[in-house]
């Protein structure tokens, strides 16, 4: 190959490790995304579960 190849070459994997890294970074955020809905709607249910007790005894 020439050095023109080699340099083609290193530009396309190197566009492939990124392409990669980006895709995983947008996993990892999905996740804590999910994680952090999930445990904002489990803290809201459960105020209102406390609000509706109050509201019951008074």
């Amino acid at each position: 190959m020439t050095n023109v190849d080699d340099q083609i070459q290193a530009r396309i994997a190197e566009q492939q490790r990124r392409r990669e890294e980006r895709r995983q970074r947008r996993a990892e955020l999905a996740e804590a995304r999910a994680h952090g809905l999930t445990a904002r709607m489990r803290t809201k249910m459960r105020r209102w579960d406390d609000e509706d007790d109050g509201q019951g005894a008074a």
